[in-house]
């Protein structure tokens, strides 16, 4: 019953700073992208889990059998860990709407389709100063 006590007291001071800190982090909007995050995150984990588990798990068990496992295995499993290399790209275009249009960008040789309005393009000037220098980037 103790525990139960502390534990509700916790949860209360938590909450309470959580409100205060709520307040200038916008709340909802906040959580949304935290939760976004968070479930791209899982997936790219996910998928390498799954790609690169069979190598491993093979080389574990392996020196437990004699090492009879067949070297036609090795490759494969291998080279499913190799694949996770190559989805990675169209994991994060699948995932990230900013990675996505750098993605096709890249792809379709600077297509301006895939350019969103107000972001960089080649036809834009930067100018900055170093050192009381001007310096003009495009």
């Amino acid at each position: 019953m103790e525990h139960a006590r502390q534990i509700r007291n916790l949860q209360k001071a938590g909450s309470a700073c959580e409100a205060l800190e709520g307040s200038d982090h916008h709340g909802p909007s906040r959580m949304k992208v935290e939760t976004k995050a968070a479930k791209t995150l899982a997936i790219i984990m996910g998928c390498f889990c799954l790609c690169w588990a069979p190598f491993f798990i093979t080389n574990i068990i392996d020196p437990f059998i004699d090492y009879s496992v067949p070297w036609q295995m090795w490759t494969a499993w291998l080279w499913l860990g190799y694949i996770n290399s190559g989805l990675n790209p169209f994991l994060y275009a699948f995932l990230n709407r900013s990675f996505r249009r750098a993605f096709l960008r890249i792809l379709c040789c600077g297509d301006e389709r895939y350019v969103r309005a107000g972001s960089f393009t080649s036809s834009r000037t930067y100018t900055t100063s170093a050192n009381r220098t001007s310096i003009s980037m495009r």
